[in-house]
């Protein structure tokens, strides 16, 4: 994972492509942004003054966002720290470039793509490396499948869920789900066989809606689901 400039303020435009109003462990709200422009797609959060940007900030919106980058959950965010609607190009005097907000459908899944392979390279054991190896050999047909997004929300989701619950949650069964969830992976699954048996089966399992399996990993079904058809409300919308 490379660092950031502790402390460096930077100063572009993102367009805004989702508003999640959260709270912390001790109840108080923040806001989480999915944010892009053409250096990639970022998680943006506004931890103060909550009540003075909730109602400032809107999905498919551009702004003009100064914030700080830093690591959270093992990943790349902009901690913002002033956030304000672009009308006009009114902005233009102060530096910030509409040229560089435009990034292609490909490149988000590009962007994606390497983000999900660096965030589970953390978490790797046999199985996960076979997924690892698949992913990388069918590199193009993986950017193509438009899964990419939701298998980093999953990812996303699936940490703050450990945080939360700590050794209640299989961190690697949920991360090898993810990964195969909604792809052609008969091959890889009966590699996977030869490493782990208790994976395989698992796999089959979670494939077949199996009622106990679903019963003892609500969670991981749950997350999966629920990160899906989230996404393909926002397709739609």
């Amino acid at each position: 994972m490379k660092s950031f400039y502790k402390d460096k303020l930077i100063k572009d435009y993102y367009k805004c492509t989702q508003v999640e109003y959260l709270k912390k462990k001790d109840s108080s709200p923040y806001i989480k942004l999915s944010l892009l422009n053409n250096k990639g797609i970022f998680d943006g959060y506004l931890w103060n003054m909550v009540d003075f940007f909730s109602d400032k900030v809107n999905e498919d919106e551009v702004y003009a966002i100064k914030a700080k980058e830093e690591i959270y959950n093992n990943a790349k965010v902009l901690n913002i720290q002033n956030i304000k609607p672009i009308v006009n190009g009114n902005y233009d005097k102060y530096g910030y470039t509409l040229d560089k907000l435009s990034i292609s459908r490909k490149q988000i899944s590009k962007f994606h793509y390497n983000s999900l392979l660096e965030s589970v390279s953390l978490y790797r054991n046999k199985t996960i490396d076979l997924i690892l190896d698949f992913y990388i050999k069918n590199k193009n047909e993986i950017i193509a499948s438009d899964l990419l997004n939701h298998k980093c929300n999953c990812f996303k989701h699936m940490l703050v869920l450990s945080e939360n619950y700590g050794t209640k949650i299989d961190k690697k069964l949920c991360i090898i789900l993810i990964l195969i969830d909604r792809l052609s992976v008969i091959s890889l699954i009966e590699k996977i066989k030869l490493v782990n048996i208790k994976h395989y089966n698992l796999i089959k399992f979670y494939q077949a809606n199996d009622k106990e399996f679903i019963k003892k990993y609500k969670y991981i079904v749950d997350l999966i689901s629920y990160n899906f058809n989230n996404e393909s409300f926002f397709k739609t919308k």
